[in-house]
């Protein structure tokens, strides 16, 4: 029977640490894997707290993959021990820090990268990309009404009454050199200070303001990262993924290796054999596909980055403020004891898309690299917007914010899902992974693509292909512009179920109000490819 002294949870509510306690055992083997746990009511009264606390506990260990359940027999604990082995990314500095080239000399590289076909080389260019731009086929003139394929939020969340006073404050109360002076290449040290807590305090990861690096959105970020690791020849990015990611990479000619997903997110099978020494990966939030990855396939990638001397990972995090049941899922970094993962977000989420701030976490020697190496560039973010920042992080008005909108979203995301489930639609619709951001899956059940009997009104067969085409266009015509995921390639090389048509939705940029008009919409666009 599991017991933990409850006495000792300083100011963590009951259930998170309860939580923890249970996460400590399983990570450290206490518990081994596939050992079964008490049942909820069993550890509830031996601990005498209330079930709903063990309930808590369970359900976030279950999020995170430290707990699988098994129909009518309980929980066990998940097989999470292959560890990365402790080599440390420090004895590898040498050969980043020298200034020479990663490769074996630069003509290798060049023809190496000399027959690759750039943005247009289907061989190499993610299969399904996403873009939160509206692709060329579409008639850039429409007027969408609802688009929920983009990630922008709405500006009617944006506090600006809140960022006005911030501002007048700065101007008024901070000393103008301050405001005017040459800054710091990582940014302002108070703003690093105040990101430092903040990072704590949401993700729980403990940070040196020494080792963030401030810029101008995270494009901007991502260029920095691809010159401080001197320009890796190949990079493994997520299958479906962001389209952007391959464009900075490839503008910066480097090496796209698409790598599938299974069920835990990208394959790490599939990583080891793509020849990649970076890998870009969103673990708290996958995007599109909204996957969380569990904590043993979060191991297998940082044993993957052990393996190599030179191995990193760029953490994503871009929406995991807004996850919408139970505390947030912890950070790749967080566990990260070897220095190999570099860690980027973006406040473009929290505060609004043209709200170009974001920020990376360096490993402690990447930060004196990056100092030593890059530190003659200036800053790409101006002093004032800054030092507001910092104050609107620091009197809590951040906190307060993402509470304020978290609650908006989720009662968007309901009205939303609600509305999709009363129209005719609805029996035919089911949704995947809603409570991880400000995104989620739908899944419409169309008709078997497989039977040549099944006919489009038009008289063409309901291909896959035909089928995206069809839809997308069905959308548009209805002012809706959603991205299809309708066939992607997961792990074994399959595809997914024929039947089923996957629609990325983004409600980030919706209104309660928008709720059932989007839906009555998406209904009508539908509806003849349903069963």
């Amino acid at each position: 029977m599991l017991t933990y002294n409850l006495d000792e949870r300083n100011e963590d509510p009951l259930y998170v640490h309860l939580y923890k306690c249970i996460r400590k055992d399983i990570e450290d083997g206490v518990v081994n894997p596939h050992d079964r746990l008490p049942s909820k009511r069993t550890l509830a009264r031996n601990l005498g707290v209330a079930l709903v606390t063990v309930e808590s506990a369970y359900a976030q260990l279950l999020a995170e993959g430290y707990l699988y359940t098994e129909p009518r027999r309980g929980y066990f604990a998940c097989d999470i021990l292959s560890r990365p082995q402790p080599h440390d990314a420090r004895r590898d500095l040498p050969s980043i820090a020298s200034g020479g080239s990663v490769s074996s000399g630069g003509s290798e590289k060049s023809e190496k990268n000399g027959g690759f076909a750039g943005r247009n080389s289907s061989s190499q260019r993610i299969s399904t990309s996403y873009s939160s731009e509206k692709p060329e086929l579409y008639d850039v003139e429409s007027k969408i009404r609802f688009n929920l394929a983009s990630m922008e939020t709405s500006p009617d969340s944006f506090p600006f009454s809140t960022w006005a006073k911030t501002l007048r404050d700065t101007l008024s109360l901070e000393p103008r050199s301050d405001l005017i002076s040459a800054q710091d290449c990582r940014g302002t040290k108070r703003l690093r200070e105040a990101i430092a807590w903040h990072i704590r305090s949401v993700r729980g990861l403990e940070t040196d303001p020494d080792c963030i690096v401030v810029g101008a959105g995270a494009q901007v970020l991502y260029n920095l990262i691809i010159q401080l690791l001197e320009r890796p020849e190949t990079v493994a990015l997520e299958d479906p993924g962001y389209g952007r990611l391959a464009s900075i990479y490839e503008a910066n000619g480097i090496r796209i290796s698409p790598v599938p997903l299974d069920s835990k997110g990208i394959s790490s099978e599939a990583l080891r054999s793509s020849g990649a020494d970076l890998a870009h990966i969103t673990p708290s939030h996958q995007f599109p596909t909204g996957i969380v990855m569990p904590a043993s396939r979060r191991y297998e990638l940082l044993a993957w980055a052990t393996e190599k001397p030179g191995r990193y990972i760029v953490e994503d995090d871009y929406d995991c403020e807004f996850r919408l049941a139970g505390k947030p899922i912890p950070s790749l970094s967080g566990i990260d004891r070897s220095e190999r993962v570099i860690y980027t977000n973006t406040f473009s989420q929290t505060l609004g898309s043209a709200f170009r701030i974001a920020y990376m976490v360096l490993p402690t020697h990447l930060a004196r690299v990056y100092r030593e190496r890059m530190g003659f560039y200036s800053c790409t973010v101006p002093a004032i917007d800054q030092m507001t920042l910092a104050r609107f992080i620091e009197q809590g008005d951040l906190d307060r914010h993402i509470n304020r909108t978290k609650t908006r979203c989720k009662a968007v995301r309901n009205a939303l899902i609600e509305a999709l489930q009363k129209t005719p639609a609805g029996p035919f619709l089911s949704f995947e992974n809603i409570d991880s951001g400000l995104h989620f899956l739908m899944v419409a059940h169309v008709r078997d693509a497989s039977s040549p009997e099944e006919r489009h009104p038009r008289g063409a067969s309901l291909s896959h292909d035909f089928l995206e085409n069809a839809i997308a266009d069905s959308l548009l015509r209805q002012d809706v512009f959603a991205k299809l995921l309708s066939s992607y390639r997961i792990k074994d090389g399959t595809t997914s179920d024929s039947r089923q048509c996957r629609l990325v939705i983004s409600y980030a940029g919706l209104s309660k109000h928008d709720a059932r008009p989007a839906a009555e919409a998406i209904s009508r666009a539908l509806t003849p490819f349903l069963f």
